[in-house]
């Protein structure tokens, strides 16, 4: 999702949790060709 003020996602990718973070704008949505990739 977008990252706000922190990505607080990206503190959760690691083995047992998740694959990848991805993270937009700030207030906004990364765009889809960085989902896909």
């Amino acid at each position: 999702g977008g990252s706000g003020h922190e990505p607080a996602h990206a503190g959760y990718v690691g083995p047992g949790m998740l694959t990848a973070a991805i993270c937009g704008d700030i207030f906004a949505s990364p765009p889809v060709d960085s989902i896909l990739a």
